[in-house]
């Protein structure tokens, strides 16, 4: 699935800091904690999508990366959002993430990505996608991502305005968990673990307009406006996935944001032969 400007656009919080909202995008302590799951040896990494904050750290990390992205407009608008250091390190491929080993020219120690399993919409995908990405690993290699789960609780959208309007939620807790939490009951289809985006941002808009929602929120929930689909699997179901495509895993949940208990951050190895 490719994103489209708009949403690609909607992420950025300071076009020339090259800083993006949190939450949509990895903030640092999340980064932290990729850069702990890390392997020892890093001489060549890969970022699954053109997410500047991973491909900066990869930049940090490895001798070698790639980003890889089908994206033309992902890789038009963040290429170089980039040290000139870290720049000159990575290539980036325009290639499907489905044909992963055909385009990295070498064995790779660690592969990051971040949010790249929602995007597939069906349990094969996310098997195959999986399957490509162990092959590209190196012996000891790594992948490490955030994965989005279905929410054990979500909150419907009155009770989120409520706790924002308290002061519960910052406002990148209330953006995120609009978009994916507070119309979870009218928008996510349990049979095929789906939500449907473009539904829940038209809601988002008949609450605007019915006033339910301040134009100042409907602003907030919209730097993570998407319109397409997202899969969110249960944890379990996840990994399932994960260990029957030969991963083992752990888990890494951080406390202090809302969006931690269901975007979580997963380090994952295939154990020696």
């Amino acid at each position: 699935m490719v994103w489209d400007p708009v949403a690609l656009e909607s992420r950025i919080k300071d076009r020339s800091r090259q800083v993006r909202h949190e939450a949509g995008s990895p903030n640092a302590d999340e980064l932290q904690r990729y850069e702990l799951c890390l392997p020892d040896e890093r001489a060549v990494g890969v970022v699954l999508g053109m997410t500047p904050e991973l491909r900066a750290l990869a930049g940090r990390h490895a001798t070698r990366s790639y980003a890889i992205d089908h994206s033309p407009d992902a890789i038009a608008l963040y290429e170089d959002w980039l040290s000139p250091t870290a720049r000159a390190r990575e290539t980036v491929l325009f290639v499907n993430w489905m044909s992963l080993p055909t385009a990295v020219p070498e064995k790779a120690d660690f592969i990051v990505g971040d949010g790249i399993f929602g995007n597939l919409l069906s349990v094969p995908d996310h098997r195959h996608l999986l399957a490509q990405i162990r092959n590209t690993l190196a012996p000891g290699g790594r992948f490490i991502t955030r994965q989005a789960l279905a929410p054990v609780t979500p909150e419907p959208a009155e009770t989120l305005i409520r706790r924002y309007r308290q002061g519960d939620l910052s406002e990148a807790e209330f953006g995120f968990d609009l978009r994916i939490k507070g119309y979870w009951a009218q928008a996510y289809a349990r049979e095929d673990c789906l939500l449907d985006c473009g539904r829940v941002y038209a809601l988002i808009e008949d609450d605007l307009k019915s006033g339910r929602l301040s134009r100042d929120e409907y602003e907030i929930a919209q730097r993570y406006v998407f319109s397409g689909k997202n899969m969110f699997l249960p944890q379990k179901l996840w990994e399932d996935v994960l260990v029957a495509s030969g991963f083992t895993f752990e888990r890494h949940p951080l406390s202090g944001r809302s969006w931690y208990p269901y975007y979580v951050i997963y380090s994952c190895e295939v154990p020696p032969a």
